[in-house]
């Protein structure tokens, strides 16, 4: 058996993809990032909170309090990367032959936050643009989109605006994203919420979990992976076709700013 029929009975194994791979491809341009619009905003925070127009003339518990904020907003950056990339590889080992892995993305505090101080700007998190180049770059069956309750007239005119959420644009799929303001839930029953409607979870759940429903529909290659920050999302329940990622402070966007 010469060198090329061995290669062909046993073919080289390479090593699976690994949220700590993804990390490693996009830490670099998130630290940047941070460190370039995100630090800054918090420190200016802090500054503004104590009426002070220097880091030196903070008191010395205060500056270490800030650089250890800043330490842990970072590592969100880190954990949300990892956290995601970790269900879609997870999707994609459960559905390998999926035509499209649809990745929906809660906003506030998950992709993005309004700033405190001017209420009609938001700020983006770091790691979002990185993080979803790399998946696309590692699979072009991996899309993106917006599931939220702001309403859709109002949700196009933010993608449009430069002050707002016009920066992530570029990666969405347009017909992706989704509000689920006008969802109306009356008799809705999921295998996905069990008997979780009936206990009182929160209505904005079982609204989105309707869309992901409905796009499921649209064909069986499909898989939905949804990101969202809010707590009830946790008892949410699964399939090969369906998984939510529900952030908590490990890696939800909740920065002071």
């Amino acid at each position: 058996m010469n060198e090329t029929q061995l290669g062909q009975q046993y073919p080289e194994q390479r090593p699976a993809i690994t949220p700590d791979h993804v990390w490693a491809i996009t830490g670099p341009t998130i630290n940047a990032a941070f460190d370039e619009y995100a630090a800054p905003l918090m420190i200016q925070n802090v500054l503004e909170y104590y009426g002070v127009e220097a880091l030196d003339h903070l008191e010395e518990g205060r500056r270490e309090e800030l650089k250890e904020d800043i330490a842990r907003a970072l590592l969100r950056e880190e954990q949300f990367v990892k956290s995601v990339s970790g269900a879609v590889l997870e999707a994609m080992n459960q559905m390998p032959d999926a035509t499209e892995y649809i990745v929906l993305f809660d906003l506030d505090e998950t992709l993005a936050r309004r700033s405190l101080a001017d209420m009609t700007r938001h700020l983006v998190r770091p790691a979002i643009v990185p993080l979803i180049a790399a998946l696309q770059g590692m699979d072009t069956r991996i899309t993106f989109g917006l599931l939220t309750s702001r309403s859709q007239g109002y949700l196009e005119e933010e993608l449009r605006d430069p002050n707002e959420l016009k920066s992530l644009t570029p990666y969405l799929q347009p017909e992706r994203v989704l509000s689920s303001r006008e969802v109306r839930i009356r008799e809705f029953t999921s295998k996905y919420l069990g008997d979780e409607l009936g206990g009182g979870i929160a209505g904005g759940v079982a609204q989105k979990i309707a869309v992901c429903e409905e796009l499921l529909k649209e064909s069986d290659s499909l898989s939905v992976i949804l990101v969202d920050d809010l707590h009830e999302f946790s008892k949410v329940g699964s399939d090969e076709r369906f998984r939510v990622l529900a952030l908590d402070a490990t890696n939800g966007f909740w920065l002071d700013i």
